[in-house]
């Protein structure tokens, strides 16, 4: 077993390193982890794990390379057969890794911690877990609780409840929306179609990966987020990710649906907004569901250096290191561990301590979680979702519906005939590699 802890090399020595080699002295082992976390405050987790391994280990060199495009940076690694010993992963990027047998099993750590893992934290793939997972992210209906209790509105729990009260705290001539829809031509106006495709009972495929977004459940699930959106504000209709936040900060809208960071930003922004912003469950549907982020790591199976990787790995994953990084963004970042849970180096940030309900309910949300790449316990983990968020045919579909009145019928058949020919296209090119 390797020891614990070290001092920081910067990256340029350690290839230098690497290049200029004196004969008859022993060459430093070095791990080469990947992170698609671009993040000033997230990359100091990874530097101070590595600059303390490496002091308990010498010999070992961790170089970090932090990319802002993950997916096209791993891919020329591993094309030029220099794979990283770890990999950042999200569930779209690891099923293909996996599919090309370029993942080590986790198997590994899960022998280790696998009865500590937060339930649906990491998914397997024919039968194997190939992925650590170090955050979790629930995306959760933030509300304005002064707003919503001046009005007489009790915290809404059904689409009904949404409905409602989106409508009686509209206001556009005081420029006060009753709910955020984001509908622009990016992914997160496809989050806000399924978060209701899945409450409705229905999916974007069946469990054999057929596009089912023609089905009656995702005709009402359109027209519903249509009837929501009116309520929305106008510019909406060009919004991405950060818009809903914004949105909130600036008194805008009195719901809006983020992950944990919107109070982050909320208590950043705008302070004294913080004690009024509350967390909803995702209402009930037919059932209850919500979007489900998962971070993870992965081993790279051709690597050189991949068992000292897999040590390397394990102690990242140690409380001291991996809880202060979660602390960076708390409630939006949640652990993977149930064990981390309750932690102080993780409870213990005062914007958790402010709003210990409101993480309850985070932490709860996981239970009923889903993504484009798992919608179900019943459904395989999706090769497709990748190529289909990358596609943008799901926000198209939806501003047909929402901005240009198009029934949702019409635009759901247009949104399957699509996501057939994406299939097509993925399948050749796949059969075109093996």
């Amino acid at each position: 077993m390797l020891k614990k802890r070290t001092r920081f090399t910067s990256p340029i020595a350690l290839a230098l390193a690497t290049i200029i080699a004196v004969p008859g002295m022993a060459q430093d082992r070095v791990v080469h982890l990947m992170s698609d976390e671009i993040a000033p405050e997230s990359q100091a987790f990874y530097r101070a794990a590595a600059e303390d391994f490496m002091a308990a280990n010498p010999g070992v060199k961790i170089e970090l390379d932090f990319q802002g495009n993950m997916d096209e940076a791993l891919a020329v690694r591993v094309a030029a057969g220099e794979p990283p010993e770890i990999a950042s992963m999200q569930l779209e990027r690891l099923l293909t890794y996996a599919d090309l047998g370029l993942l080590e099993p986790a198997a590994w750590w899960f022998e280790k911690y696998g009865d500590d893992v937060v339930p649906l934290a990491s998914i397997p793939y024919k039968g194997v877990h190939w992925d650590i997972p170090y955050a979790l992210t629930s995306e959760m209906w933030w509300y304005r609780k002064d707003v919503l209790d001046d009005a007489g509105i009790a915290p809404p729990q059904t689409w009904a409840d949404f409905l409602s009260a989106a409508e009686q705290l509209n206001d556009p001539d005081n420029n006060f929306y009753g709910i955020a829809i984001a509908a622009g031509p990016g992914e997160w106006t496809a989050w806000h179609y399924e978060v209701l495709l899945w409450q409705n009972g229905g999916f974007v495929f069946d469990t054999e990966l057929k596009p089912i977004v023609d089905s009656p459940e995702s005709i009402e699930a359109l027209n519903f987020l249509k009837q929501l959106h009116q309520y929305s504000p106008p510019e909406s209709s060009t919004w991405e990710w950060w818009d809903s936040i914004d949105a909130f900060t600036a008194e805008l809208v009195a719901i809006s649906m983020y992950g944990g960071r919107l109070l982050v930003h909320t208590a950043r922004d705008n302070p004294p907004l913080t004690e009024h912003t509350r967390v909803l469950h995702q209402p009930m549907g037919k059932m209850r569901a919500g979007p489900l982020s998962r971070k993870s790591h992965a081993i790279m199976s051709e690597a050189p250096n991949k068992d000292v990787g897999k040590e390397f790995l394990d102690f990242m994953m140690q409380p001291e290191y991996l809880l202060p990084f979660l602390r960076t963004v708390p409630v939006h970042l949640t652990p993977p561990l149930v064990s981390y849970r309750d932690s102080p180096l993780y409870m213990d940030d005062p914007l958790i301590q402010s709003h210990l309900e409101d993480m309850a309910v985070v932490y709860d949300a996981v239970s009923y979680g889903r993504s484009l790449g798992w919608e179900s316990p019943d459904h395989p983990p999706n090769y497709y979702a990748g190529a289909l968020n990358a596609s943008n045919i799901l926000p198209q579909m939806i501003q047909m519906v929402l901005l240009q009145d198009v029934p949702a019928e019409e635009a759901a058949a247009w949104g399957k005939e699509k996501i057939l020919e994406l299939q097509a296209d993925f399948d050749a090119q796949k059969a075109a590699t093996q």
